[in-house]
Order: structure tokens, then sequence, then C-alpha cells
């Protein structure tokens, strides 16, 4: 299996010093310390009892596990033996929480690209649209060039959940936030008038592709750069008339 870009639990510290590198300020009380959340533990309003919460602690524990595994052996060679011993649970509790290695994999993958549809979140948006949106774009690239821990290929995840399952989660967190602004750039007329829906696939395969390339590089920065080049030209291309003669 190649190398391919990802993400997982990312440290704080790292992406703050990464949005620091890109001149990117993030929002106040956002990313304080520790590691950015995790979304597997479904969040609710009453307390809950000490059984509930040992429940989503042995979840958490299964899924950090399983992470790791996934990552580090691929899908085929984790079993649910070695999940639930990592875990350090039962096989019974795995399957208490789990149907099968599919079900684990797929919150694996959820809990992956939701921090980083929550690392994007927490950039400070700017009052310009068009800022955000390309300091975005740059931050996602920059996550291809700085990100270090191991975690689950995006080809593996395709592979493993299908094309539909896989476009329906990236869709649900990332794809959400290229496609809002995608489409708020159009209706304000900064970008010419194409379907909004056809665009946002467009840019957002263009931002997976040149992050897989630029994990794949030796020379990250030198690839980080012409990505970045890229994505910029294309843009300039979709501005309207009106729009032509700012720089990015």
């Amino acid at each position: 299996m190649g190398t391919d870009v990802v993400f997982g639990r990312i440290p704080l510290s790292h992406t703050k010093g990464m949005f620091n590198s890109l001149g990117i300020k993030v929002k106040k009380n956002t990313l304080k310390s520790g590691f950015l959340p995790g979304h597997s533990i479904v969040k609710t309003q009453r307390p809950v009892s000490r059984r509930q919460e040992y429940a989503a602690q042995t979840r958490q524990a299964l899924i950090d596990a399983a992470s790791l595994l996934f990552a580090q052996q691929g899908f085929r060679k984790t079993s649910l033996a070695r999940i639930s011993e990592q875990a350090r649970v039962t096989k019974g509790a795995l399957y208490h929480h789990f149907q099968d290695k599919e079900e684990i994999f797929c919150a694996c993958y959820r809990q992956q690209i939701a921090t980083l549809s929550t690392s994007l979140a927490a950039m400070e948006a700017s009052p310009d649209l068009w800022d955000t949106m390309w300091n975005r774009c740059r931050a996602f690239l920059a996550y291809g060039r700085e990100h270090r821990s191991p975690t689950i290929s995006l080809q593996e995840a395709i592979s493993v959940l299908g094309w539909e399952r896989w476009r329906a989660i990236d869709t649900e967190y990332t794809m959400g936030l290229v496609r809002d602004m995608v489409e708020q750039l159009v209706n304000i007329g900064f970008f010419k008038p194409h379907p909004v829906g056809l665009l946002s696939e467009l840019l957002y395969g263009m931002l997976v592709e040149c992050s897989m390339s630029i994990v794949r590089a030796t020379n990250k920065r030198q690839a980080f750069e012409d990505a970045e080049r890229l994505l910029q030209d294309m843009l300039l291309g979709l501005k309207a008339e009106l729009n032509n003669t700012r720089p990015c």
C-alpha cells in the first residue's frame, strides 16, 4: 500500500503551529490544549450514568486502538481479536459496539475526517469570503506537508467503504465546508455562475489529489508550493470579470 494523504487525531500545538506558519489566525478558545476532539462519542445534554460513561470510554478506546492498527497494518491484516487486545477489552465488548470490522473501520475514518473538519472550522474567518476560502484551501494542503502521525490512507478508506459511503462521510465534513464557501462566492458574484455542486466537487477533488502528491513527495515543501500555485491558477480562472484584477 502506497503513501497517501490522511488525517488523524492531531495535537493542538501542531495544528496551531501549522496555521501560524501560513499566517492564519485561530478562533479564540477553540484550540487550547491536548488533542482535537474525537467525534465518536455522542454528546448529550442530559447527565450520563456511570455505565453510559464507561461504555463511551470503551468505544473510544476501541476506535483509538483500531485506528492505529489500521494505519500500521492495513484493513486486511488487522483482526478484531488484535483490536480488542490492543484496547484491553473483551471481544464481546467489541461486538457490543461494532457489528463487524468494516463498521469499526468506518468509525475510525469518520473520526479522522471529523478532526480535519474541526481544525479547518477553528480557523478565524475573515470579513472577506475569498480570504477565508483561500486560507482553508492552503490549510488543507498544509496537512499533507506537515502531518506525521500514522493514519488510515484515503485510498484504503475508499476501497473498504466503497465510493458512495466514503463520499457521504466526506460530504458531511470537509466537502461540506468547501461547498458552503463555493456557494457563497458564486452567490455574491465573485465566481462565475457555474453549477455549485460541480464546481465544489472539482475543487475538492483537486485539493485531495494535490494533498496526495504532497505526501508522496520527497521534498514536501516544494510540492506544497507547486500545489499552491496550481490551485491559485485554477481559482483565478473561476473569478468573474469584475474580480479578475484581484490577486490571491
